[in-house]
């Protein structure tokens, strides 16, 4: 997978991301200030999925054979770390009213994690 079209791909997905979510405050205005975790989930899994297309560039030029399923592994103990930190940063940082942020937060997670998948998948076609 080339750069250009990763990142073309990447913002496109994250563009239609903020407003399918900017959208569905819209339709719930009382849950709308639930959703002022999605921008900043929304970087949060950009920056991963620019590491993990990174990693994945270097991990393909290696000489060993399992340098990018090391790579993915360690990307999901990663994220499995990451996730409950920036939860708990959020909830301290914003103080937000019940518990509804999470279930946007996974939401997030599940979009980025299916748009990893496709394109360490391409990429390891290569």
């Amino acid at each position: 997978m080339k750069t250009r079209e990763f990142f073309i791909k990447l913002f496109m997905l994250s563009g239609c991301w903020i407003g399918f979510l900017w959208a569905l405050s819209r339709l719930f205005p009382a849950a709308d200030p639930r959703f002022s975790i999605s921008p900043a989930s929304t970087l949060l899994f950009m920056v991963i999925c620019t590491g993990l297309y990174v990693g994945g560039r270097i991990a393909l030029r290696r000489p060993s054979p399992h340098a990018f399923t090391g790579l993915v592994l360690s990307s999901v103990f990663i994220k499995m770390l990451a996730a409950p930190v920036f939860l708990l940063a959020y909830k301290r940082l914003e103080h937000p009213e019940g518990k509804w942020f999470v279930g946007i937060f996974l939401l997030s997670y599940a979009v980025y994690t299916a748009y990893e998948v496709w394109f360490l998948q391409k990429m390891a076609k290569m």
